[in-house]
């Protein structure tokens, strides 16, 4: 495994799909040498009172069977699922990982609150995507799409991690007259020049929505795991779905079916 795949598998997005419970072949099975030597020998069932006694539910205690992210264990939530260091009482009841118990409530109160921006924060909602699909249809008509592109500022994923359909029914809610008002004071003209650079591990172009004006931006993004690929392509002004600066990547949502004299400039087509 060379430094690229390393990145790649680090930065992988979580997924509430790949989360097991604690079963007792597993904990059985589990390196204890380094727990507290008080709770090294417990039982599973006793492993489990004890954490119950904490207010623990402890079928909400998860393991990620996708060992590439080198992250272990969860505390799932009706709206947020935060990591857990250990499953060693002695660490899960000290002051701070009590902490984890309240997180849920105060997330809630987010998402309620319809404060997207804080909810759907990658550092702190790390399965943001699945709680996305999980509550899409409790979200308000009309702030959906604000809470799609909230999300979409902080989160690492791919398009291809979305529901077609909800994808679909989100980006038809995107409002483009302020994106176009933004692009025409940049002095472009009805039609932009748009390129897009992929890897090995990048979205398929027929289900990819991100482009950039940047052609430095798109090169960076296609050799960033390795050598990759630039394409360029044209797109009518009126059709572009947003224009999101607050990355600096001059990006250009755009469905697939808009784009026009799609061209491969840099790389080997597979």
């Amino acid at each position: 495994m060379n430094f690229a795949d390393i990145m790649f598998d680090a930065n992988e997005q979580l997924l509430l799909k790949n989360l097991r419970p604690i079963d007792e072949e597993f904990y059985n099975e589990m390196d204890k040498s380094f727990w507290d030597a008080s709770f090294a020998h417990l039982s599973f069932d006793e492993w489990k009172e004890v954490l119950a006694s904490s207010c623990y539910e402890v079928n909400r205690i998860r393991r990620n069977v996708n060992m590439r992210t080198m992250r272990q264990f969860f505390y799932e939530g009706e709206y947020i699922t935060v990591e857990i260091g250990t499953l060693d009482p002695s660490w899960l009841m000290n002051e701070f990982s009590l902490g984890a118990l309240g997180v849920d409530s105060l997330a809630k109160q987010n998402f309620e609150e319809k404060k997207y921006a804080m909810y759907f924060f990658a550092e702190q909602n790390l399965f943001a995507i699945d709680y996305f699909h999980k509550h899409y249809e409790k979200i308000a008509i009309e702030d959906r799409y604000k809470a799609f592109r909230d999300m979409y500022m902080y989160c690492n994923y791919g398009f291809d991690l979305f529901d077609k359909e909800v994808l679909s029914s989100v980006l038809e809610l995107s409002d483009n007259r302020k994106a176009i008002q933004e692009l025409k004071k940049k002095g472009v003209g009805n039609t932009l020049t748009i390129y897009r650079g992929m890897g090995d591990r990048s979205t398929p172009l027929e289900d990819s929505y991100s482009w950039t004006l940047s052609l430095g931006i798109a090169r960076r993004f296609a050799h960033f795991f390795g050598e990759g690929k630039v394409y360029q392509a044209k797109v009518n002004l009126e059709d572009i779905l947003d224009y999101v600066t607050e990355r600096n990547e001059e990006e250009i949502l755009v469905k697939n079916e808009s784009i026009k004299e799609l061209e491969l400039i840099e790389g080997v087509e597979n």
